[in-house]
């Protein structure tokens, strides 16, 4: 078996593929004749990354935590609360400036009629 390898830091490295009986052309820089693979023995929650040390040429698993999965309808509901969150946003946003436009007019007129006791504006 001939092992394709990547990713290497100092003698390990991951394992990109395995070919048994490689053909010459398959034969690669980055890879190494092994013997056998390992066995699994994956923890829940994980999964198995081939390794190899290239010093021995042994090969041995390292386990990552798999990615948490949402389920769809939990992704969907929580998509549709946030468009109905948005939703009313965008409906306060709407109130609240026509709230202003009101106070701007009420604040010119205001503005209008102490200029007018003043005597400046009739």
């Amino acid at each position: 078996m001939f092992a394709i390898y990547h990713d290497l830091v100092g003698d390990i490295a991951k394992v990109k593929a395995i070919i048994h009986n490689p053909y010459p052309e398959q034969i690669e820089e980055n890879g190494l004749h092994v013997e056998s693979l390992p066995i699994s023995e994956t923890p829940e929650g994980m999964y198995p990354v081939l390794m190899i040390n290239l010093s021995t040429g042994e090969m041995f698993y390292n386990y990552e935590v798999l990615p948490v999965q949402i389920p769809d309808n939990e992704i969907a509901d929580k998509v549709t609360a946030l468009e109905s969150d948005l939703g009313n946003l965008l409906l306060e946003n709407a109130a609240d400036k026509a709230t202003i436009a009101t106070l701007e007019d009420t604040v010119g007129n205001l503005l209008l009629e102490v200029a007018t006791l003043k005597g400046g504006a009739e």
